[in-house]
């Protein structure tokens, strides 16, 4: 299997990263073997820790072993040596397979990316419809708080000019008791008569002479 110790492999591409391996191998030295001896066991130690090193690659499916490392450690005594290997098992791009497998994947990512886009227009939908019918019900509550005033605004205006009509037929003015006498033939009570005079005064529409006889300005 290709290792390397950089983190990538000239003229390949990684499509995928399928984790750390190691390699573990323990062996003994002793202070009569010569340093040719210590050197071969060395060596097969090393080796042995490669030979792990792919069989645990091999086992993930992997193509290659990138950022390959050897470390060396005592372990008890100085008698005993451990050699650990350790790398990245990575895959390459396969024909067939992994050209499927990439674009199942990029298929898969931009289903969902549709279906997040759809989940944020569904949102902001549902946010346009409630601001339109909190807006449509404070239309409507102020049409109908202002409905009440409206109505009383048209029976005074309506009482005004049926007085100012009244008033007009008789120039000379009529007391206040005639006018409350004869004004209910046009479905109006004295309160209201009252009322819609004084506001008629204050309009400047009317005026009480010095005999107290209400007369048109």
């Amino acid at each position: 299997m290709l290792k390397t110790s950089t983190d990538s492999v000239p003229g390949k591409q990684i499509t995928e990263v399928l984790g750390v391996v190691f390699g573990n191998v323990l062996y003994s030295v002793s202070q009569s073997q010569d340093s040719a001896t210590h050197e071969q066991l060395h060596k097969n130690a090393v080796t042995d820790s490669m030979d792990r090193l792919d069989k645990e690659a091999a086992a993930l499916g992997a193509d290659a072993i990138v950022g390959v490392s050897v470390s060396f450690s005592a372990l008890g005594t100085i008698d005993q040596v451990a050699v650990t290997a350790t790398g990245t098992a990575v895959r390459f791009p396969h024909s067939g397979e992994d050209q499927e497998k990439v674009a199942a994947q990029k298929a898969e990512q931009a289903q969902l990316d549709l279906e997040a886009a759809n989940r944020r227009r569904e949102e902001e939908h549902a946010n346009s419809r409630r601001a339109m019918e909190e807006a449509q019900n404070v239309a409507t509550q102020a049409a109908a708080a202002a409905a009440p005033a409206a109505a009383a605004d048209a029976n005074v205006s309506a009482l005004e000019t049926s007085l100012i009509n009244l008033l007009l037929k008789h120039p000379d003015g009529m007391d206040g008791v005639s006018i409350s006498k004869k004004i209910p033939r046009i479905y109006y009570s004295p309160a209201e008569v009252s009322s819609a005079l004084k506001h008629l005064v204050e309009l400047n529409l009317l005026y009480k002479d010095e005999f107290g006889v209400f007369k048109v300005n």
